[in-house]
């Protein structure tokens, strides 16, 4: 086989959380070019549709679900209608979460409770629910989407007290899923994006200072764009990462070196 066969997803089919827009939407078209279908889920169906719009001008069976990862009984039918439709569960990312936060001397409960329950329990509800399934086959790629934040505060921003826990807690909870599902041949693996050019970032955008600020402790000197997170997506979730499991991969444009 070839090395760039290595990357084919023909026959492959997919489901990627938080879909709808955005890193989500950039990895579920990357998944759908390197052949798969793909099963796009959002609480944003408008969106939603729209992506599935794009998958199918790429040749490649698509539909949209709506969900809240944070209920488990939603995650759970969300899998269910994904392997109805398609027939199995290859390849699986993990990306619906929320960026809010507050300095944590006025962090209320239920915030706290809301950003962990969706970027971090969500996360567990969602690759509990597809583990299930890709048992049954022995076989499969999990891929959860963590962050630069999990490891650094980004230049000393405030008000991450939370996010920052979640982010942290899905790196090692995808160690130690890949601990548990090694045995069934399903790798388990996260990416940390750092600050990239999507609408969740728009005050980067439009605040010069903000903006030099982030280009100035990224060694690239630039936001990433969704795109770039794409090509990871394919790659972990394709036999050219094989012998990967438990890792965590940085798309920050070198922030994680300093």
């Amino acid at each position: 086989m070839g090395v760039l066969e290595l990357f084919n997803l023909n026959g492959e089919k997919a489901l990627v959380t938080g879909a709808a827009s955005g890193l989500g939407r950039a990895m579920a078209i990357a998944l759908a070019e390197a052949g798969a279908d793909v099963a796009v889920a959002d609480m944003n169906m408008d969106g939603a549709e729209k992506v599935v719009e794009e998958i199918h001008t790429r040749g490649r069976d698509s539909f949209a679900i709506k969900v809240n990862v944070a209920q488990s009984s939603q995650v759970d039918e969300m899998v269910k209608k994904t392997v109805d439709k398609f027939g199995k569960l290859d390849i699986a990312i993990n990306n619906a979460g929320i960026a809010a936060g507050a300095p944590a001397e006025e962090m209320s409960d239920e915030l706290w409770r809301k950003i962990i329950d969706v970027d971090l329990t969500g996360v567990f509800f969602c690759a509990r629910a597809e583990a299930q399934e890709m048992i049954k086959k022995k076989n499969g790629s999990i891929i959860n989407i963590a962050s630069l934040t999990g490891s650094v505060i980004n230049g000393g921003v405030i008000g991450l007290s939370a996010y920052a826990s979640a982010k942290a807690g899905v790196k090692m909870l995808t160690k130690a899923l890949a601990t548990d599902w090694a045995k069934y041949n399903i790798r388990v693996n996260s990416i940390s994006p750092g600050v990239m050019n999507t609408a969740i970032n728009a005050e980067v955008l439009t605040d010069k200072e903000l903006y030099d600020k982030v280009r100035n402790y990224t060694p690239l000197r630039r936001m990433g764009e969704p795109h770039e997170l794409g090509g990871m997506a394919v790659f972990l979730a394709s036999s050219a990462s094989s012998f990967i499991t438990g890792a965590d991969l940085f798309v920050d444009g070198g922030v994680s070196i300093w």
